[in-house]
């Protein structure tokens, strides 16, 4: 019997900082895009489930973090920390399995053969083997298709474990709340509570089309997967070959009520994409992978604007892609399409051009006695 598996590490990020500072340990902090200040706040990336309490949640603005939990903590993130505990991570991971893919730092599904209860005591054992040797904690989902998986990994946050036995979703899923069905989210969740529908019985009882009308395809896919159509929607293990681009987003406004300089506006979106540039460097580097495009996604009060840019000569420079992904904003607003200040989300997408056959001696590794890296390319 094949049982797909799905593993989220609990709140990673502050976890993360929980090893990195012990004196955090029982209290409610987030992990934040950008430091909170007296005119500007930026955005949560994870809480402490101490904040939690308080209806701190990821993608909340930090003002409004502290508005609800005064005494709150904040930490910068470290994301140098998080990508090596995550290899750790993964490294224990295929230990246990051959069918192992990464989706995410914090996320992995895996493929099982066998009886529900070999299963449980191997997923037992991962989770232990990992918690002694990180530190870590996380939560585990197992099914007959990787978005059952998912549902149950979520279902069983924080640290638990929960596997739902072929042929009976159904029975099992019925009562569990709408929000844990991967791609209904917070808009679609609200649109679904005021025609009544907050459970996955809910959904399944109003029918294919009240789902596709109020969810899309995520909806009418866990309709099916109750009906025992396995689809390949959500299957990460089809086509999983080397990554295609790299990609991240970050998001900002000012509080309500102020209206900051132009000038300030466009010094805080630098900072931005300056950090997700090097970020999505560092991933191409752990994959010997080049990037050829990039583009650039604003997203805000002036609506959506995306541009491209092709790079004559791949590169994994971080300096180079910021710079020209830096070409690509400023670019933008002197045409006079927007103002920065309308800006509230940005993303970046680098499209790999070729790739370092491994063993192969990479550019930054070569430097001449006057320092001079290949990385500038």
């Amino acid at each position: 019997m094949k049982i797909y598996v799905h593993a989220d590490l609990d709140a990673f990020f502050a976890s993360a900082e929980v090893l990195k500072t012990p004196s955090l340990r029982g209290r409610a902090f987030v992990v934040g895009s950008e430091s909170y200040r007296e005119r500007y706040r930026g955005v949560a990336l994870t809480a402490t489930y101490e904040a939690r309490v308080y209806g701190i949640r990821s993608g909340m603005s930090i003002a409004e973090c502290y508005r609800r939990c005064p005494t709150l903590l904040y930490r910068e993130p470290d994301h140098p920390l998080y990508r090596r505990l995550s290899e750790r991570v993964m490294t224990i991971l295929s230990g246990f399995t051959n069918n192992l893919i990464q989706t995410s730092v914090d996320e992995a599904y895996m493929v099982f053969d066998g009886e529900v209860e070999d299963v449980i005591r191997t997923c037992r054992e991962m989770k232990s083997f990992v918690k002694e040797k990180t530190g870590l904690t996380m939560s585990v989902g197992g099914g007959a298709t990787p978005i059952i998986a998912k549902i149950a990994s979520s279902l069983s946050k924080p640290n638990g474990l929960l596997i739902i036995p072929p042929g009976k979703e159904a029975e099992s899923l019925m009562n569990a709340p709408i929000g844990v069905v991967p791609g209904i989210g917070s808009v679609s969740q609200r649109r679904l509570a005021k025609e009544g529908i907050r459970t996955i019985g809910d959904l399944y009882a109003a029918g294919r089309g009240k789902a596709w009308e109020l969810a899309g395809g995520a909806g009418v896919n866990i309709i099916n997967v109750l009906d025992g159509i396995k689809g390949v929607e959500g299957n990460p293990f089809l086509n999983a070959g080397p990554r295609k681009s790299f990609s991240r987003q970050r998001r900002w406004y000012p509080p309500e009520g102020v209206r900051p300089r132009e000038e300030e506006c466009i010094g805080i979106w630098m900072k931005i994409i300056k950090e997700i540039s090097y970020e999505l460097t560092e991933d191409l580097k752990m994959e010997n992978a080049m990037a050829s495009v990039i583009t650039l996604a604003l997203k805000g009060r002036m609506g959506g604007i995306s541009r491209s840019k092709k790079i004559p000569v791949p590169t994994w420079s971080g300096e180079k892609l910021f710079q020209l992904s830096r070409e690509l904003f400023i670019k933008e607003l002197k045409r006079g399409c927007f103002k920065a200040r309308d800006v509230r989300r940005i993303s970046l997408r680098f499209s790999v051009g070729r790739r370092i056959p491994m063993g192969q001696r990479r550019l930054d590794e070569f430097r001449s006695p006057q320092g001079y890296s290949g990385t500038s390319l």
